[in-house]
């Protein structure tokens, strides 16, 4: 199996859970996760199942492998598509349009025209009213490419 790392290949899915996939590839088993199937996972848990469905045969990217099992992705097929693939647009200063996808007690979760997620925490120093899908302009004020981390701040000009 280790051989095939790299590879996309078709597999059949056998399960589908909340966690991802289970599937098969020449009788071995295989998983991908949920956060393996598109660079963009918001909203992905709510259609997962319809999306997937056991038997169904998708391509995958063989990721990781041992004698028995596999790790595969469905968003590595598609780097171009991955919003990190150059992490030096996310660097302090810059700015962003960028779309409220999520309100939580900290904070405002922000997707950013280039695709990437950021963090707006929440403060004393500016408004907490705004809604879903609201566009901001941000600036970035923390960042850690390691992790894929980006938090923002109102651009304020």
């Amino acid at each position: 199996m280790k051989n095939n790392i790299g590879r996309v290949v078709n597999v059949q899915i056998k399960k589908v859970t909340d966690d991802g996939l289970e599937v098969t590839f020449n009788n071995f088993e295989g998983v991908v996760r949920i956060i393996d199937l598109a660079w963009d996972t918001k909203g992905l848990l709510e259609v997962i199942y319809t999306r997937y469905k056991p038997f169904d045969v998708i391509k995958v990217k063989i990721m990781a492998a041992d004698e028995t099992k596999f790790l595969a992705s469905v968003r590595d097929m598609f780097p171009e598509e991955n919003p990190w693939n150059d992490p030096t647009k996310y660097i302090l200063g810059n700015k962003f349009n960028a779309g409220i996808t999520d309100i939580k007690s900290f904070g405002y979760i922000l997707k950013l025209d280039t695709g990437a997620t950021a963090l707006l925490k929440k403060n004393n120093d500016h408004k907490s009213d705004y809604k879903l899908e609201q566009n901001l302009m941000v600036v970035v004020c923390e960042v850690d490419p390691s992790i894929h981390k980006i938090i923002v701040e109102l651009d304020e000009k």
